[in-house]
């Protein structure tokens, strides 16, 4: 019987990094594979440079959506919206006018309504990109 507040299968992020000896790296391959399972029924051939900048894969077409989608991954000890901010920008300069949604990926919550997010969120909306937080 399971103990007052004890979920069964629960699977937190501790154990996660106890599992993965590099969590980082496996985190942004979870997160691959769900956003081309989620967005393309796991048929995309997702692309990506090694250090691919601002965003884990070059931008696809998503038919469902008419928009150019990708996706950041962000694995956090701690949250670093610092580091968002950076991706952010970075995206900017190589996709602006090739990139309509970002998703983000992340352990950690996300408060959308902190100046620090609210930074991202312009940075990204002055060049017609918008960010969905998925935590």
């Amino acid at each position: 019987m399971a103990m007052l507040g004890e979920r069964k299968n629960e699977i937190t992020w501790a154990q996660f990094e106890l599992c993965n000896a590099n969590p980082q790296s496996a985190f942004e391959n979870m997160c691959r594979w769900l956003f081309n399972d989620f967005f393309f029924n796991g048929k995309e051939l997702l692309h990506s440079e090694p250090n691919n900048p601002g965003v884990e894969v070059l931008p696809v077409y998503h038919e469902a959506s008419k928009k150019r989608i990708s996706f950041q991954a962000k694995f956090f000890g701690e949250m670093d919206y610092e580091q968002i901010k950076h991706s952010a920008q970075t995206a900017v300069n190589h996709y602006a006018g090739a990139l309509d949604v970002i998703y983000l990926y992340c352990n950690k919550d996300v408060t959308t309504t902190s100046k620090a997010y609210q930074a991202v969120v312009s940075i990204l909306n002055d060049d017609g990109i918008q960010i969905i937080p998925i935590t």
